[in-house]
């Protein structure tokens, strides 16, 4: 398999043979002090060489998955088995644009007041391969359960394994229609190893309002991911409030990125 960091690995390799060597020599309290000090820039370097390598992988952003495309929806009356996995057939659930909701006018399918909607937007992948990482972004009200081919991805103010009629743990406000920005998950290149597929894909979400009389709900999902290749294989991603950049340089995004893909 070839190496991903290369220049890492050199700085690795410097960093073992001036220890080895060091131990070899009698003990001098300049000679240490210096050492310390070649030691702490070595570390420094060895992880602006990770980072670098890191980032410097992303070409381009794109978008897989937006909120404003046609999705399967429903507002469930019962236990529905499976519906978040790919094998399910919601053949008899209505199609609708997103947002999909009720109230705050950020909606662009409304539904009847109640306590949860579920949907499910089938996508195609080209090439795994070609991904640097993936954001999921969710803009909701109250809280909401998101799944990638049946394996849950994110979550935020819901119990474990909730009904379908469960309210949700906190109140949370829609943010988009305010101009601000939604929440995002960033996944790790383990779970878009092993949950992304080539070809057809399955993102299902569940939403849940906090209170039986809430006047509002709101369900918006959508992922954007950075590309290492330079020619477009999905559609760009219309993102008003921010720019994908905004959020691949904060160091929230950062901070999942680096320690979720050992950088």
């Amino acid at each position: 398999m070839t190496n991903q960091y290369p220049q890492a690995i050199t700085t690795t390799k410097h960093l073992y043979k001036f220890l080895k060597q060091l131990i070899k020599q009698p003990f001098n309290m300049k000679l240490f002090q210096r050492s310390l000090l070649l030691l702490f820039v070595l570390g420094f370097l060895y992880n602006q060489e990770i980072k670098a390598q890191c980032s410097n992988a992303v070409n381009h952003w794109e978008s897989c998955v937006k909120d404003n495309q046609t999705w399967k929806y429903i507002v469930p009356a019962a236990t529905i088995p499976n519906w978040t996995t790919p094998a399910f057939n919601d053949a008899s659930w209505l199609s609708g644009t997103g947002g999909v909701g009720f109230g705050d006018g950020d909606d662009n399918t409304t539904i009847a007041v109640g306590r949860s909607v579920y949907m499910r937007r089938t996508f195609t992948i080209v090439d795994t391969a070609a991904i640097v990482s993936a954001v999921f972004c969710m803009d909701y009200d109250d809280g909401f359960i998101a799944y990638l081919n049946g394996v849950e991805i994110a979550r935020s103010n819901m119990a474990v394994n909730p009904a379908y009629n469960a309210l949700a743990t906190a109140s949370h406000e829609a943010q988009l229609y305010q101009n601000l920005q939604p929440d995002y998950f960033v996944l790790s290149n383990i779970a878009i190893d092993t949950l992304l597929k080539n070809g057809n894909n399955v993102l299902c979400i569940q939403t849940h309002n906090f209170t039986q009389a809430s006047n509002d709900l709101t369900s918006r999902p959508f992922t954007i991911r950075p590309f290492k290749c330079n020619y477009q294989l999905y559609s760009c991603p219309c993102l008003v409030y921010t720019t994908c950049d905004a959020i691949y340089k904060s160091s929230h995004y950062q901070n999942q990125y680096f320690r979720s893909n050992n950088c």
